[in-house]
């Protein structure tokens, strides 16, 4: 065993720079890169252009669907919720295949959520519902964009 005056030896855990890696954030992007995904520098830039919006989107719907199960206000039935949530992570793996076709099925899928679902999540003036609809409002306007640029710009 080491004594207290002599240098720790071992890579730390909490600290990644003791383990010559850099900081988390480039910790996490190199693990992101070696499997094939976009790094989080690439995130930070430019969020259309990555599979990350849509994914959040569809954990978002699948976690709403379990207060919809117990028959809160404001949410989305159960299948709806579960059915966007498979298509928003659908989209975010066809953003690794094709960027233009998975930014427009997200697109395309978060103007139908909308138009689905913006009166009763308003009306319901619930935080919950508000929020999931702020987050696939949010989601649709980050990948609207890549899209809007990939068919007239």
């Amino acid at each position: 065993m080491a004594s207290p005056d002599s240098p720790q030896t071992t890579s730390s855990v909490v600290n990644p720079e003791s383990t010559g890696g850099g900081t988390v954030t480039a910790t996490a992007s190199r693990f992101l890169t070696q499997r094939g995904y976009p790094s989080l520098e690439k995130a930070a830039e430019r969020p259309g252009l990555t599979p990350y919006p849509a994914w959040a989107a569809s954990a978002l719907c699948i976690t709403s669907a379990i207060p919809s199960m117990r028959g809160l206000r404001g949410y989305p039935g159960y299948f709806p919720l579960v059915c966007f949530g498979a298509v928003f992570a659908g989209s975010g793996y066809m953003m690794n295949l094709d960027i233009d076709n998975g930014t427009s099925t997200a697109t395309a899928w978060g103007v139908i959520y909308t138009s689905l679902f913006l009166r009763s999540s308003l009306t319901a003036r619930k935080p919950g519902p508000i929020a999931l609809l702020a987050g696939i409002v949010g989601m649709t306007g980050v990948y609207g964009v890549e899209t809007w640029d990939s068919v007239f710009g």
